[in-house]
């Protein structure tokens, strides 16, 4: 049986692009994998966002322990969770969204053979990027099985400033799901819309 864990550095409790991320990134690996496991960094206080994913029944939520109701994990936290359920679940794979979540679980030993990370809080442009960050990016690509880009412009970002990244660099385009939009009706944008056809 086939499973990962997935981790995005984003709060359960707030609707936007990455917590969105989240579910859409699950519900695709649903469809790949025979498990997924998505440990949350806060305990959710409402079902709106994971609702979508209610009704998928290899998904399972792990809400974090140790921490109070109102808290979140930090990265370092996480990562030791999520190592605790790789020992659970024998997940083969670990898809990791956030600069420093993913640097963070990049220095686990346990996690980086199996790390997918994601890095979307790039600097731009690259030269506002510190040494600092050069060395953390030349890390989590030496300790990533694979790195996850949106647009060629950011495997472009990654394989040009950091020589290690070369051939890990894969495309995952924005995923946006229809449940993403609130469809308003517009009466007016619609009567334009039946005006083009």
């Amino acid at each position: 049986m086939s499973s990962v864990v997935v981790y995005g550095d984003v709060s359960p409790n707030v609707i936007d692009g990455s917590s969105i991320w989240l579910m859409s990134v699950s519900e695709v690996l649903s469809g790949v994998f025979d498990e997924v496991h998505i440990q949350l960094k806060n305990h959710p206080q409402n079902r709106t966002l994971l609702s979508a994913i209610d009704g998928i029944a290899n998904i399972y939520v792990h809400a974090p322990e140790g921490i109070a109701d109102d808290a979140a994990l930090g990265t370092t936290a996480a990562a030791e969770l999520v190592e605790k359920l790789i020992g659970h679940t024998r997940a083969t794979a670990v898809v990791v969204r956030g600069f420093q979540a993913v640097y963070d679980f990049s220095l686990n030993e346990k996690i980086s053979p199996m790390l997918w990370s994601y890095v979307t809080d790039l600097p731009f442009p690259p030269k506002k990027l510190s040494d600092t960050n050069v060395q953390r990016l030349k890390h989590i690509a030496e300790h990533s099985r694979r790195i996850l880009a949106q647009t060629e412009a950011a495997r472009s970002y990654w394989e040009a400033l950091i020589p290690q990244a070369a051939g890990k660099v894969l495309l995952i385009p924005p995923m946006i799901p229809d449940y993403a939009f609130n469809a308003v009706e517009n009466p007016q944008i619609r009567e334009q819309d039946n005006l083009k056809l």
